[in-house]
């Protein structure tokens, strides 16, 4: 009988973790404490593009899905992880794929040399290109990760990144944790809070492997 690993590959939420510079801080407050009330709870407050998050296409794209409205059937299923932590580029191109047979449907991850550092830097850091977005976007993918916090380089004018997959519809999860996974085939489980009407919305992700 196979064994069934799974790989929560999701970045701990926590004060002091990495955030893009100029976003609200992550508070965490103790509301009531069991000493004192006899119960815990606590107010989270936390920004929507936090940590392990997923896009909506309501993010980039006037009118579009949001969290709440993104099918299901995207998040959960076949899964591939692609490593190219070894490329010199900070942006993933077309020829990086090399002779991967990416399809229609598939659930694309990256995983970058953004995975083995302190994930601070948030001018230097690995992303998708838009000729490699596209040629992806092309291929019918219905899902796109990354191991750092956004997945496209800071300030590129127009969003073009963004905006080839959210206007397809594509999901894009950023902040993964992928440092102790290694290239493959898995399912993955990607679930974000279902927030009505929000452009998105911190997820905690799991990879399943069966050995």
């Amino acid at each position: 009988m196979k064994s069934v690993k799974i790989i929560d590959i999701s970045t701990l939420v926590e004060k002091g973790m990495p955030q893009y510079p100029g976003q609200p801080l992550i508070s965490l407050e103790h509301a009531k404490t069991i000493p004192h009330d006899g119960v815990a709870e606590s107010i989270l407050s936390i920004y929507s593009h936090v940590g392990t998050h997923v896009d909506a296409p309501s993010h980039f794209v006037l009118n579009g899905k949001t969290v709440d409205q993104i099918d299901p059937l995207k998040l959960v299923g076949h899964c591939r992880v692609i490593d190219v932590s070894g490329i010199e580029s900070l942006e993933i191109q077309v020829s990086d794929l090399g002779s991967e047979e990416i399809e229609a449907g598939d659930r694309i991850l990256f995983r970058t040399i953004n995975s083995l550092e302190d994930r601070r830097d948030f001018e230097n850091f690995v992303s998708i290109s838009e000729e490699a977005a596209r040629f992806l976007v092309d291929r019918g993918i219905v899902l796109v990760g990354t191991d750092f916090f956004g997945i496209e380089k800071r300030r590129n004018p127009g969003h073009p990144v963004h905006l080839a997959f959210l206007g397809k519809d594509v999901v894009i999860v950023e902040g993964l944790d992928l440092s102790k996974v290694e290239e493959g085939e898995y399912e993955i489980m990607c679930l974000p809070i279902k927030v009505k009407g929000a452009d998105a919305a911190p997820a905690r992700v799991f990879l399943k492997k069966y050995e």
